[in-house]
């Protein structure tokens, strides 16, 4: 966090960079295992690759009351935190779950050195 803070002054290029190439392999190698957390620590995770965006970016999705708030502002602001990720090429933790289970998956599936048991017999699927 502290090397974020001294880059405010430096371009958005040079910040996506930095993100991409000293914060982000983090949390890739954390989602190879991602399986094996359990919930609290899935939740940390994510608390901490959300608390990256703002300090780096200085941007975040608006506070939302859930008790006070309508389905369509909640909507209206994660559609605009997602555009604002969008436009850095960036995806949210829960996507990059998704799709590192997603390619795990397939390399499971498709790779004939992989185990067996794994693979499963081609009816599971």
């Amino acid at each position: 966090m502290f090397s974020i803070e001294r880059l405010f002054c430096l371009a958005t290029k040079v910040k996506i960079h930095f993100f991409k190439t000293f914060i982000l392999p983090y949390f890739d190698y954390c989602l190879s295992l991602i399986i094996y957390f359990p919930s609290p620590a899935i939740q940390s995770l994510s608390n901490c690759f959300n608390f990256c965006l703002p300090r780096l970016f200085n941007f975040r999705p608006a506070e939302i009351n859930y008790l006070e708030s309508f389905p369509e502002e909640e909507e209206k602001i994660m559609t605009e935190f997602l555009s604002k990720l969008q436009s850095y090429s960036l995806f949210t933790f829960q996507s990059r779950v998704f799709s590192k289970l997603l390619i795990f998956s397939h390399g499971i599936i498709n790779n004939p050195n992989s185990p067996t048991s794994l693979r499963g017999n081609g009816d599971d699927y």
